[in-house]
C-alpha cells in the first residue's frame, strides 16, 4: 500500500503515532501485570465478574463522558487530563496492592479495562478534531499501526522487565509510560474553528435511533458478537 503523506500531515501524523504507541504500550504492560497478579491470587472463576464490572462501569462512564463533552470543547485537555488521572490512579494501585489484599487485584483488573476504553475513545475523538476527512484517509492507517506497534513493544518490555523485576513493578512502569503519554495531546495541531463547531453541535441522538437504522444496527450486532467471542476466548485461554 502506498501512502502519500503531505507536509501539512507530518506533525499530527507523528504526534498521533507516538501518542497511540505510548498508550498501547502502557496498556500492554498493565495487562501483563494484571493477568499475572490476578490469576496468581484469585481463581479464574472471578474473571466473568470482572468482565461484567468493566462493562457496567464503562456504560456509566460513557454517560458521564457525554455530559463532559458538552462543556469541554478542547479535547486535548480532556485526553491529557484522563491520562494524568489514569497515571495517578495506577500509581495508587502500585503503592497499595501489597497492603490491600487479593480484592485490590480485582479492582486493578477492572481499572485497566475501564481506563483503556475511555482513553482510546478520547484519542480518536481528538484525532477527528485534528484532521479533515481527506487527511484521515492518508494518515489513519499509519497512526493505527502505532497502536499495534505499542502493543508489541509493551509485550517485549514486560517480558524483559519480568526477568529482573516482579509483576507489581510492571504497574509502576505503566504509570511512568502513561505520564509520558499525557504530554502528547497538546502537541496536536487543531484548526481554530473546531471549538466553535463543538459549541454549536446538536445533541447526541439516543440509542433507540441507532437501533432503528438498519445499517447501524447490523454494525452494532457484529461488534457485540465479536466482543462476546473474544471475551469467551480470553476466558478460556
Amino acid at each position: 500500500m502506498r501512502f502519500s503523506i503531505r507536509r501539512e500531515d507530518r506533525r499530527n501524523l507523528a504526534v498521533g503515532f507516538v501518542g497511540l504507541l505510548a498508550i498501547m504500550t502502557a496498556h500492554s504492560v498493565m495487562e501483563t501485570a494484571r493477568d499475572t497478579l490476578f490469576l496468581t491470587s484469585l481463581p479464574a472463576t472471578h474473571l466473568p465478574r470482572a468482565y461484567l464490572a468493566i462493562a457496567l462501569l464503562a456504560i456509566l462512564e460513557l454517560k458521564v463522558h457525554e455530559r463532559v463533552l458538552r462543556h469541554v470543547h478542547d479535547r486535548r485537555r480532556l485526553l491529557a487530563a484522563s491520562l494524568v488521572f489514569g497515571s495517578l490512579v495506577t500509581f495508587g494501585f502500585w503503592a497499595l496492592l501489597d497492603d490491600m489484599g487479593p480484592w485490590a487485584l480485582f479492582g486493578f483488573y477492572v481499572w485497566t479495562g475501564l481506563l483503556i476504553t475511555v482513553v482510546l475513545i478520547e484519542f480518536w475523538l481528538l484525532l477527528d478534531d485534528a484532521v479533515t476527512v481527506t487527511q484521515a484517509k492518508r494518515i489513519f492507517p499509519i497512526i493505527a499501526a502505532g497502536g499495534v506497534t505499542g502493543a508489541m513493544l509493551g509485550s517485549l518490555l514486560s517480558d524483559g522487565l519480568l526477568r529482573i523485576a516482579s509483576p507489581v513493578d510492571l504497574v509502576l512502569a505503566a504509570t511512568l509510560i502513561l505520564a509520558l503519554a499525557s504530554t502528547t495531546p497538546f502537541l496536536w495541531r487543531i484548526p481554530t474553528e473546531v471549538a466553535a463547531d463543538h459549541a454549536s453541535t446538536e445533541p447526541v441522538r439516543p440509542l433507540g435511533w441507532l437501533l432503528r437504522d438498519n445499517y447501524l444496527s447490523r454494525v452494532l450486532a457484529l461488534v457485540l458478537m465479536g466482543t462476546i467471542a473474544l471475551t469467551i476466548v480470553d476466558f478460556v485461554f
